[in-house]
């Protein structure tokens, strides 16, 4: 073949090489399709609790500043559903978990956000969007509490692999709860950023709603495999006893001491811990696993 023969044979297979480069760029993951239905879904439910209560989520570019292949556990029930249970729970099981671990400069970044004077909703997004969260010390397997449900999207976006656990309460009666329990507490919505976004700014059956839709978010956005999805409130006995395996299993780990779920009472009448024992797990935020 002929210098210019050869020539034009690599300008042609250069050519189809940035050809099929722009198809496959182009082309959107069948994942990240998904998580496009689920939010998409999840603002049209938002807009029907309150006009344009969706409209920071449809903005967000579901893309964070890093991601984390590590199989980290999101805790994601919103407060008040039996978060600290849960969290007493992982530590009877030798997890490092933190629970609203307010001691450590991760959560104190995040709520430096939130609780910025002067913060423009605007920029509040923006940071919470742009924040390391892979930057969890790696010795921390579970994170729960607030302010997991309320950045359950942008944690699990970081954490592609996180298994999550997702505990539910009846939205109702847990929207009246968590009203008496914290009038100001920021609402079940994601990146609840700005004025207006606390449990008193909502009705109780809005924020019922808003519970409601969280969860299902998560249900859609998680994989099945790596969801475990329990209400201490609502689940018969019979589940209630064995949650405790389930949750070793789920974990990684054994429930070789045969306890049950804290709070939860067996059939035969034993309550499943005491203070004593609640105080052998935790210590100001994070189980005692943490310090090994």
């Amino acid at each position: 073949m002929s210098i210019h023969g050869i020539a034009v044979a690599l300008v042609l297979v250069r050519l189809c090489t940035l050809a099929v480069g722009v198809q496959i760029s182009g082309a959107l993951p069948s994942a990240q399709k998904s998580v496009q239905a689920c939010i998409r879904k999840y603002a049209d439910g938002l807009d029907q609790v309150q006009d344009n209560l969706s409209q920071a989520i449809r903005q967000h570019p579901l893309k964070m500043a890093r991601t984390s292949q590590r199989n980290v556990t999101i805790c994601a029930g919103s407060g008040t559903t039996a978060t600290k249970s849960l969290h007493y729970a992982l530590g009877n099981i030798g997890v490092c978990s933190w629970h609203f671990e307010t001691t450590e400069p991760w959560h104190q970044n995040i709520y430096g956000v939130w609780n910025r004077q002067g913060i423009s909703t605007q920029d509040c997004h923006k940071q919470l969007q742009g924040f390391d969260y892979t930057s969890l010390p790696g010795h921390v397997e579970a994170v729960g509490d607030t302010p997991m449900a309320e950045l359950f999207l942008d944690m699990f976006l970081s954490f592609p692999n996180s298994k999550v656990i997702l505990l539910h309460r009846p939205s109702v009666e847990w929207a009246e709860a968590r009203l008496r329990y914290e009038a100001n507490a920021r609402a079940p919505i994601q990146e609840p950023c700005g004025k207006g976004m606390t449990m008193e700014d909502f009705t109780i059956p809005q924020s019922a709603r808003l519970e409601d839709l969280k969860n299902d978010l998560i249900k859609c956005l998680v994989p099945e495999k790596n969801l475990l999805l329990f209400s201490p409130w609502t689940d018969p006995p019979a589940r209630t006893e064995k949650i405790m395996d389930e949750l070793a299993t789920f974990m990684g780990r054994a429930n070789t001491t045969h306890l049950y779920f804290p709070g939860s009472r067996a059939t035969d009448g034993r309550d499943n811990y005491d203070d004593v024992s609640e105080t052998s797990v935790h210590h100001d935020g994070h189980t005692l696993a943490c310090n090994k």
